[in-house]
C-alpha cells in the first residue's frame, strides 16, 4: 500500500509511507487503532510518530485550550425563523478570512457582507470537495458525487 498525506496536512515534514506502515503495524498489534494507542506508542523517542506530537506540556496545554475554544465556537447554534419550516438551527459562528488569518464571526454578519459571504462559500466548497475525496470509494454515493462535481465546476467558472 502507498501512503500519502492529505492536502494541506500539518504532517508533511514526516514520511507518510513510514508513518502509514507504522500505524498499520500498531493496528495489527492492537486489534484496532485508537488515538490513545498512537499517543502511547509515540511517547517512545524512536517511534516514527514521535515528532508529530507536541511534548512540551505547557505548549500542548495552550494548543489544546485553543482547540477547545474552536470546538466551543463550532458547537454553538442559533435558532432562526424560516418562512416555511418555522425554525431552523444553524451554526452561530463561522470562519472567514484567509487560511493564515482566520476569524470567527456571526453567521448573520457573514451572510450579509459580500466579501465574508464569498469567503464562507469558498470554504464550504473546499470542505465539500474534501468530503467527496474522503468518501469517494463508497459507490452508494455516486449520485451525490455527481451533484458535487457539477456544483464545483459551476463555481470554478
Amino acid at each position: 500500500m502507498i501512503y500519502e498525506w492529505v492536502r494541506a496536512s500539518h504532517f508533511t515534514h514526516l514520511d507518510a509511507q513510514v508513518i502509514g506502515e507504522h500505524l498499520e503495524h500498531l493496528r495489527e498489534a492492537n486489534d484496532g487503532l485508537t488515538a490513545a494507542v498512537v499517543v502511547k506508542d509515540a511517547q517512545n523517542l524512536k517511534a516514527p510518530t514521535h515528532t508529530a506530537f507536541e511534548w512540551n506540556d505547557t505548549r500542548a496545554a495552550k494548543e489544546y485550550r485553543l482547540e477547545q475554544a474552536r470546538g466551543l465556537l463550532r458547537a454553538m447554534v442559533v435558532v432562526m425563523s424560516a418562512p416555511d419550516d418555522g425554525e431552523k438551527k444553524t451554526r452561530a459562528f463561522v470562519v472567514v478570512g484567509q487560511i493564515d488569518d482566520q476569524i470567527y464571526t456571526t453567521i448573520n454578519l457573514a451572510l450579509n457582507n459580500p466579501i465574508m459571504r464569498e469567503q464562507l462559500l469558498a470554504r464550504a466548497l473546499k470542505e465539500l470537495e474534501a468530503w467527496k475525496r474522503k468518501y469517494e470509494t463508497l459507490e452508494e454515493l455516486v449520485e451525490i458525487f455527481s451533484a458535487i462535481d457539477r456544483k464545483l465546476e459551476a463555481a470554478r467558472v
